[in-house]
């Protein structure tokens, strides 16, 4: 092997391994009162927090922050009031999905 590939090979740097996260959650969301129904499907770790979910969401589904969705979990909705949500008793900044 020439000197150049000796050289090429030592600068370049070993890839580094991203170690796949334990716990996934598959959601499904989907609008309400529509036809044909709209909605995606995506993963999510099991650590993220109830407040995590809100930009998370709005990425998801390509809002800018217009809609303000509730959230189905284990058959309770939690939401603003206004959507007919029940209030979320625990505090949502540090309440992980996993822990629902």
């Amino acid at each position: 092997m020439s000197s150049h590939h000796e050289k090429l090979k030592r600068s370049t740097p070993e890839p580094t391994q991203v170690k796949p996260y334990k716990s996934l959650y598959q959601l499904k969301i989907h609008l309400l009162d529509i036809s044909p129904e709209v909605y995606r499907r995506f993963g999510i770790r099991a650590d993220t927090t109830v407040v995590q979910m809100h930009p998370i969401v709005q990425l998801v589904m390509g809002w800018t922050n217009w809609h303000l969705p509730f959230f189905q979990i284990a058959g309770r909705r939690y939401g603003i009031d206004y959507t007919d949500g029940e209030p979320f008793l625990e505090i949502p900044q540090t309440t992980r999905l996993c822990d629902i």
